[in-house]
């Protein structure tokens, strides 16, 4: 902890960081030690005696102000008697610690339910961590939305999870057609408005997925696949998982996948256009690419001669024709 609020009081945390100080920091518990990191924080710093004095001062007004829970009429919390507080870290220290008592619950309610959304564009990926330490890998033209207190994900495209395992509270990832419930566990889902289908892929751990009144549970090496037109729910085996957690790193292995949307994860991970011949579309294909090893134009003359089909490079993207 005390090597956190170091990293706090030099501004280096990230929002995640700063969001788990503030809810440990509003435990019994947490108050005691942000109170003694405060003490500390003055005892080190290079301040005179007269300063010492001016900000035991403040402490002492803040902490009685956080126990009688009376609000100054004045604009300023703490009055010293010089103007500026000498140490920008004892300064930041001190709003932590007036922002965490002193304003109470009802302000970290607040923090802590702002709703955050991570987007990412065509050829960009992301990945990032979650406060609880859930890791979360989000694939190109996607889009995530979640609050800051809460272990529910609201998806469309595609993301990898790696999530951080609690058992009195579960992680939930919505997709406005299923939702997938899980404990502690690493699963992809493919939720993408231009797919036919929704996909959960498990790796590790147990998953429940529902849609509508339909739910099934998965083992690792299962997936479970949701058609959006019919509204039906199956679950199968599925041994290429595997290539679940590739795809995260832009490898993609197809092992019979229907060519359009092959050739929608080509264009979502080249950030590129691509008209595919109906007689194309729904044809399978079984091969692979590795976004950062293959050149587009490598990868699209590769399923052309797979097809005997014809590749044309356009103003705005590629055409592919029977």
């Amino acid at each position: 902890m005390e090597e956190l609020f170091k990293r706090y009081l030099n501004n280096e945390c990230s929002p995640e960081e700063v969001t788990f100080l503030l809810q440990y920091f509003d435990s019994k518990e947490g108050e005691s030690d942000l109170r003694r990191l405060v003490r500390n924080e003055l005892l080190a710093s290079d301040t005179t005696e007269a300063e010492q004095e001016d900000m035991k001062e403040a402490l002492k007004q803040v902490y009685q102000q956080v126990a009688g829970k009376t609000f100054l009429k004045e604009k300023r919390v703490v009055h010293l008697r010089r103007r500026t507080i000498v140490s920008l870290s004892i300064a930041a220290s001190l709003a932590l610690l007036v922002t965490t008592l002193y304003f109470g619950r009802d302000y970290m309610t607040g923090i802590l339910n702002r709703e955050i959304h991570v987007t990412t564009l065509k050829g960009e990926r992301r990945q990032f961590q979650l406060a609880d330490g859930t890791s979360i890998w989000l694939a190109p033209a996607s889009s995530l939305s979640y609050r800051e207190n809460s272990r529910e994900i609201t998806l469309q495209g595609e993301a990898f999870f790696d999530v951080a395992k609690d058992d009195e509270h579960p992680f939930i990832v919505h997709t406005g057609k299923t939702n997938t419930t899980v404990l502690g566990t690493t699963f992809n889902v493919q939720a993408y408005n231009d797919r036919a289908d929704i996909e959960i892929v498990l790796l590790t751990g147990k998953v429940s997925v529902d849609a509508n009144t339909n739910k099934v549970l998965l083992s690792p090496y299962q997936r479970a696949v949701f058609n959006t037109a019919s509204g039906k729910l199956k679950k199968e085996d599925y041994p290429d998982a595997t290539a679940a957690l590739a795809r995260k790193e832009g490898v993609f292995k197809y092992e019979g996948e229907v060519l359009k949307n092959v050739i929608s994860d080509i264009e979502r991970t080249y950030n590129t256009t691509i008209r595919l011949d109906k007689q194309l579309q729904g044809i399978t294909y079984y091969g692979d690419f590795d976004q950062k090893k293959d050149k587009l134009d490598v990868v699209l003359q590769q399923i052309s001669l797979t097809y005997n089909a014809r590749l044309k490079q356009t103003s705005t993207g590629w055409e592919i024709h029977k």
